[in-house]
């Protein structure tokens, strides 16, 4: 499929556990990370971009839900093995867990609890404000691109309420020239290497 329509394409999701057999490493699971797979999560990332991967989507299956954080390991582990872009989720319970994961490499957060529900950061203030108070992104100016589809209103404000400014476009010209740029349902944020990765609700 990548060779007919190009890896930009193709993303691999990848459900990831902690090992019980292998210490200080990751098993890839599926069917929602109830069952195994037999495959080291390092090694199955590194293969998937050798097969036409030309994103990968995270999640830490044993952080998923618990908004206690995200696994900074793991995140490290994948993004240094491989040189596309990794879409991270799994723990993500405040502002600074996201600033966390991309410290850890991650190119793309999946943010949804954040978005949704009234949480705050570790020193207690309420995550993004659209005033900037409790940090977000003041000033931040990202570009929402107008494909046509997909609510682009929850979009801008989802942006607007971290303080970014938004400008919808559907000028390729306006992208490229992007340092942020967004699509409706997943997010686009400049990434490690110098190409855009993506996030969206999870």
């Amino acid at each position: 499929m990548a060779e007919a329509f190009g890896s930009q394409c193709m993303v691999l999701s990848i459900q990831a556990k902690r090992s019980r057999t292998w210490p200080g490493k990751w098993e890839a699971y599926y069917d929602n990370g109830r069952a195994h797979s037999g495959y080291d999560v390092v090694e199955w990332a590194k293969r998937g971009v050798a097969l036409g991967a030309g994103e990968i989507l995270l999640t830490s299956v044993d952080n998923e839900g618990l908004q206690q954080g995200m696994d900074l390991e793991l995140i490290e582990a994948v993004t240094k093995a491989v040189n596309v872009p990794v879409i991270c989720g799994g723990g993500v319970g405040c502002g600074d867990d996201i600033v966390d994961a991309a410290n850890a490499g991650a190119d793309a957060v999946a943010c949804a609890a954040v978005l949704h529900y009234k949480k705050r950061n570790r020193d207690g203030a309420e995550r993004g404000h659209p005033r900037g108070r409790g940090g977000g992104a003041p000033g931040m100016k990202v570009t929402v691109i107008d494909y046509g589809l997909s609510n682009l209103l929850s979009v801008r404000h989802a942006f607007a309420h971290f303080g970014a400014e938004t400008l919808l476009t559907s000028d390729p010209a306006d992208v490229l020239a992007a340092g942020k740029a967004g699509a409706a349902g997943r997010r686009r944020v400049q990434g490690r290497h110098g190409r855009s990765g993506t996030a969206g609700a999870d």
